[in-house]
C-alpha cells in the first residue's frame, strides 16, 4: 500500500471511480471493519472516488461465490 502514494499511482488511480470488493472466510461484519477502513482511507487520500464497498462473507472454498446468488446479484446491480 505504501506504493499507492507515489505520483504515478495518484495519476492513475486518483479521481477514478472505485468499487472496493473484499472476500473473506468469516461471516461477521466486524472482521472486515479494519481492512475496509484502511483501504477506503488510503484510496480516498489519493483522490479515488469509492462508489461502493462490497464484502463477500463466508467465501472460503472456490465455489462459495458461485453459490452465493445474493452476492452475485448485488455485484451485478452495481455494474
Amino acid at each position: 500500500m505504501d506504493r499507492w502514494y507515489s505520483k504515478e499511482v495518484r495519476t492513475i488511480i486518483g479521481e477514478k471511480k472505485i468499487i472496493l470488493a473484499l472476500a473473506m472466510g468469516d461471516t461477521e461484519d466486524e472482521t472486515a471493519k479494519w481492512a475496509v477502513g484502511s483501504l477506503k482511507d488510503s484510496l480516498e487520500y489519493i483522490g479515488a472516488d469509492i462508489i461502493e464497498v462490497v464484502v463477500g462473507k463466508g467465501l472460503e472454498d472456490k465455489d462459495d461465490l458461485k453459490n452465493n446468488l445474493e452476492l452475485i446479484k448485488k455485484l451485478e446491480n452495481i455494474l
